[in-house]
C-alpha cells in the first residue's frame, strides 16, 4: 500500500507548529482572512489573506473601516452597514454575504464576526472573518437559473397546452385503462371529484357517427404504426357534441408489443364552426360576387374590379366595348401601364385609384388600338378586398362641349361682325342718302336755275350709282353664301380680266396717286371662268390695295403660270396684316381694326366675295404679311383647262327660253310685282299680274299659266291658300309653283313645299335662278 509522503509531511508540521501556524494553513486552505476593528480608535486590522481576498498591498494601503467599505458594491452598502449595526445592537454574532469590487472584478464574500463588549456593555471590538464565496455564488445562481428555466419551460408546455385546447391521455393496453389529465376532464364535462372516468374503452365517447372510422385507424396504429392521428367527434356527459383531434406516439416492449398509447387531444370545435361558418360565407360572397359580376356587366357603364382574393382586375363587357381591353390583356400586363402609358398619367391615375370613395376624377385613358378616351372615373371599395372602378365614357360630350364653345365664339363673332355690318351699312347708306335728299330739295325750290338743276340731277345720278354698287355687293355677297351664284363661264384670256379690273380700280388708284405695276406672262394664258366675276376678284383686290396703302405708294399685279395652275398676285406696301387679323380677313364683315377711315365706303364684305367667287372657279386665295407696316400679298391660284378641245362656250348660267311661256305673277306689292313681270316679258314670256290672292285665282283659271310665282304674305288670300288651290284644279297639277318670299329659313321652306310649292325663292329674286327655273320648266314640257 502506498503512502502519501507529502500528506504525512503535512501532518508532522501541523502536529510539529504553534496553534498561530496551524490557523494560517487553515485560513490559507478555506481562502478566508481575519480582521479586527477597533471600535474606540476604528483602527482596522486585517490578515495577510485578507489583503489577498480584497486585491491589496499591505504596504500600499493602511486598513480602515472606510477603505473596506469604499469597496463594498453600492447595492450591497447599506444591508451590510445595517447589518452590522443589528449584529452590536442585538448582541448576536455578525454575518452578511456581499460583493466587493476591486482590480475591476467583483467578488462575493461572506463576512462573520462579534463584538466584545465592556463590563457596563459598551461595544469595544468586533473579531471576524472574511471567505471568498465567489464560487459557491456562481453555483447558485447556475442552479436557481437552472430551476427557473425549468419552472419557465413547464409553465410555458402548461400555458401552451391550455391555449392551444390541448390535454393529456394515456391508454394501457395490457390493463385496457384510460388516464387523463384535468383539462381533459373539464373538456369532457366531467366533474372534478369524479374518479376514474375513462376506466371504460374510450371508444365509448366518440360520436356513433365517428366511432367505426376512428376504431379502424386506432387498430391500425397498433397494429404496426408507430403514431396514431384522427379528427373526430366526442359526445360529452351532458350530451353536447364537440370536435376533437388526437395525436398519440404508441409505445412498445422490447419483443414489438405494444404497452401503452400516449397523446394529447386538442379541442377543434370553435375551429370547425368557424371553418363552417367561414364556408357559408364564403359560398355566400362568391355567390354575390357572381351576382355582381352579372350585374356589371350589364351595366352601360365601364366598370373594373380587383379583387385581392385572387389577386386579379376583372372588367366588364362595356369596358372591353369602350376601351378594348379584356380582363386576359390586363392579367398579362399591368392595367396602370395598359391603360397609361405616360408615367404622368400613370402616376396620377394610380394615387387617385389608391383612394376609396374619393369621388369622380377624369383621366385620359388609353384604348387598346392606341386612341385616347376622356373617362371620369371613381373607386369604390366593396369590403375590404373587393374595390370597383367605375368609370364614364364622357369624349363625346366633351368633344360636343368643345364644339360648343367653338361654336358660341362662332356666334359671338358673328354677331359682333352683324352689329359691326349694320352700323357700317347706316352709315353708308345715310352717306348718299343726304345728298339726294338736298338735290331733290333743291329741284322742287321754284327760285333754282337750270345749272344748278343740271348739278342736283347729277348729284342724284352719281349717288344712286354708289347705292346700286353697295347693294350689288350685298347681293353678290349673299348669293355666294348661299352658293346661288351662277358663272357665265367661257374661255377668257387673262390680259382681258386685268384689263377691265384694272379699268374699275384705277379712279381710286390716281386718287391717292400709287404706282400700279403689272407684270404678265408674253403668252397669257386662257382659263376656263366668268370674265365678269374674275373681273371682279381683281378690281376687289387693287381697290383693296389702294385703300390701304398710303398715298404714293407701289401696287404690283403679276401673273404666272406655276403646277398646271395660274398663280395671279397682288402685292402693296401699305399698311400690312397682322398675324391675329390674317386668320379672319376672308371673313364676311370683316374689317382690319382701326381702318375704318381707309374703307371708302365698303361693308366689308370684298374679301369674302373674293374667296368664294375664286373657290366657285376651283381656285383659292392666301394673304401673306410680315406684318403692320409692312405690306401685304394676296395671291389667287386658278386652275388651267386641262384639255385644249374643251368647249370654251359652256356656261352654266340660266337657258335662254327659246319660246316664251304663260306666266302668273301675284305680289300685293304692286312696284315689284310690276317690275319682274316687265323683266319676264323682255325675256319673251307671256305674263299675267294680280295683286292679291283672290285676283290670283280668276286670274290663273282664264289665263292657265305653266308657271306661277306667287309671293306668301299677300292679304285676304296668302300664297299657300293660292298654292293649294291651284294644286285642286285638274290643270294645276303640273303647273310649276314658285314661292317668293321675304322669310328665308329652313321652316319657311318646309311649310312652302308642305303647301304645294316646287321651288322657294327669297327676296329680293336673283333674275338668273328665276330664269334658270323656268327655262327647266320649258325644257320639261316642250
Amino acid at each position: 500500500m502506498a503512502i502519501d509522503e507529502g500528506h504525512t509531511e503535512r501532518a508532522n508540521v501541523i502536529s510539529g507548529s504553534n496553534p498561530e501556524s496551524v490557523l494560517r494553513l487553515v485560513l490559507q486552505g478555506t481562502n478566508t482572512g481575519l480582521w479586527t476593528w477597533n471600535m474606540r480608535s476604528d483602527a482596522v486590522t486585517w490578515s495577510p489573506e485578507c489583503y489577498a481576498l480584497l486585491g491589496l498591498a499591505p504596504d500600499k494601503v493602511e486598513p480602515t473601516g472606510g477603505v473596506f467599505f469604499d469597496l463594498i458594491h453600492p447595492d450591497d452598502l447599506d444591508r451590510f452597514q445595517q447589518a452590522i449595526a443589528t449584529a452590536i445592537e442585538q448582541r448576536v454574532s455578525f454575518h452578511c454575504e456581499f460583493r466587493v469590487v476591486t482590480n475591476d472584478t467583483t467578488k462575493w464574500l461572506e463576512n462573520r464576526g462579534r463584538a466584545q463588549y465592556e463590563a457596563d456593555g459598551t461595544p469595544f471590538e468586533m473579531i471576524g472573518t472574511v471567505t471568498d464565496i465567489t464560487e459557491r455564488k456562481l453555483a447558485e445562481q447556475r442552479q436557481h437559473e437552472l430551476l427557473t428555466r425549468l419552472e419557465e419551460s413547464e409553465a410555458r408546455h402548461t400555458s401552451a397546452m391550455m391555449a392551444g385546447g390541448l390535454a393529456a391521455w394515456e391508454y394501457d393496453v395490457r390493463t385496457g385503462r384510460n388516464v387523463w389529465d384535468e383539462h381533459l376532464s373539464r373538456l369532457m364535462g366531467v366533474p372534478a371529484d369524479s374518479a376514474a372516468p375513462m376506466a371504460d374503452n374510450w371508444l365509448d365517447f366518440v360520436h356513433p357517427g365517428d366511432r367505426p372510422r376512428v376504431e379502424a385507424e386506432f387498430q391500425a396504429a397498433l397494429n404496426g404504426a408507430e403514431q396514431f392521428v384522427s379528427e373526430f367527434r366526442v359526445r360529452r356527459l351532458d350530451g353536447a357534441v364537440r370536435w376533437f383531434a388526437s395525436v398519440a406516439a404508441v409505445l412498445r416492449a422490447p419483443d414489438g408489443s405494444v404497452t401503452r398509447v400516449a397523446g394529447v387531444v386538442q379541442d377543434l370545435t370553435e375551429r370547425h364552426t368557424a371553418a363552417e361558418k367561414l364556408a357559408r360565407a364564403d359560398a355566400q360572397v362568391r355567390a354575390e360576387r357572381d351576382l355582381l359580376a352579372q350585374l356589371l356587366d350589364a351595366i352601360p357603364i365601364i366598370v373594373t374590379r380587383y379583387d385581392a382574393s385572387v389577386s386579379r382586375v376583372l372588367v366588364n363587357r362595356q369596358f372591353t366595348a369602350t376601351l378594348g381591353w379584356t380582363s386576359d390583356d390586363l392579367l398579362r400586363q399591368s392595367a396602370m401601364e395598359l391603360c397609361y402609358p405616360d408615367p404622368a398619367i400613370r402616376a396620377e391615375a394610380s394615387a387617385f385609384m389608391e383612394r376609396v370613395n374619393d369621388g369622380w376624377r377624369e383621366v385620359p385613358t388609353r384604348t387598346k388600338d392606341g386612341r385616347v378616351r376622356q373617362v371620369l372615373w371613381s373607386n369604390i371599395a366593396l369590403g375590404s378586398d373587393l374595390r370597383v372602378g367605375v368609370g364614364v365614357d364622357v369624349t363625346e360630350q366633351r368633344n360636343v362641349e368643345q364644339q360648343l364653345e367653338t361654336l358660341i365664339a362662332q356666334l359671338k363673332e358673328a354677331d359682333r361682325q352683324k352689329d359691326a355690318f349694320l352700323a357700317t351699312l347706316s352709315h353708308e347708306l345715310r352717306n348718299p342718302l343726304a345728298p339726294i335728299l338736298t338735290a331733290a330739295q333743291l329741284l322742287g325750290s321754284p327760285a333754282i336755275d337750270q345749272q344748278k338743276a343740271e348739278w342736283a340731277r347729277t348729284v342724284i345720278q352719281r349717288q344712286v350709282r354708289h347705292l346700286g354698287l353697295l347693294l350689288d355687293d350685298l347681293l353678290d355677297a349673299a348669293r355666294v353664301t348661299q352658293n346661288k351664284v351662277v358663272l357665265k363661264r367661257t374661255r377668257v384670256d387673262i390680259a382681258s380680266v386685268v384689263d377691265a379690273a384694272v379699268e374699275s380700280a384705277r379712279p381710286l388708284i390716281d386718287r391717292y396717286n400709287h404706282r400700279l405695276v403689272i407684270s404678265l406672262p408674253a403668252e397669257p394664258p386662257l382659263l376656263d371662268g366668268d370674265p365678269l366675276r374674275l373681273a371682279q376678284v381683281f378690281a376687289n383686290l387693287l381697290t383693296n390695295a389702294a385703300k390701304y396703302t398710303d398715298p404714293g405708294g407701289r401696287i404690283e399685279l403679276t401673273a404666272a403660270v406655276t403646277s398646271g395652275a395660274l398663280l395671279l398676285e397682288v402685292h402693296d406696301n401699305g399698311m400690312g396684316i397682322s398675324a391675329a387679323e390674317r386668320s379672319r380677313i376672308f371673313t364676311m364683315f370683316a374689317q382690319l381694326a382701326g381702318t375704318r377711315h381707309r374703307s371708302e365706303g365698303g361693308l366689308g364684305i370684298g374679301l369674302a366675295l373674293v374667296k368664294g367667287l375664286v373657290e366657285l372657279h376651283g381656285g383659292s386665295v392666301a394673304v401673306h404679311s410680315a406684318g403692320q407696316g409692312q405690306g401685304s400679298t394676296f395671291s389667287v391660284r386658278l386652275p388651267l383647262p386641262t384639255e385644249a378641245g374643251e368647249d370654251a362656250a359652256t356656261t352654266s348660267s340660266a337657258h335662254q327660253a327659246s319660246s316664251g311661256c304663260r306666266i302668273l305673277v301675284a305680289d300685293d306689292s304692286r312696284d315689284g310685282a310690276d317690275a319682274l313681270c316687265l323683266l319676264l316679258e323682255l325675256s319673251g314670256h307671256d305674263v299675267r299680274v294680280a295683286y292679291d290672292g283672290v285676283s290670283a285665282l280668276a286670274l290663273a283659271q282664264s289665263h292657265r299659266p305653266a308657271v306661277a310665282i306667287i309671293d306668301i304674305g299677300m292679304p285676304d288670300l296668302d300664297g299657300y291658300g293660292v298654292a293649294r288651290a291651284l294644286r285642286a284644279e285638274p290643270w294645276g297639277r303640273s303647273l310649276l309653283l314658285i314661292a317668293m318670299t321675304g322669310w328665308g329659313q329652313d321652316s319657311d321652306k318646309a311649310a312652302a313645299r308642305q303647301a304645294g310649292f316646287d321651288e322657294h325663292l327669297t327676296k329680293p329674286v336673283d333674275p338668273g335662278r328665276l330664269e334658270q327655273m323656268v327655262a327647266t320648266r320649258q325644257d320639261r314640257t316642250g
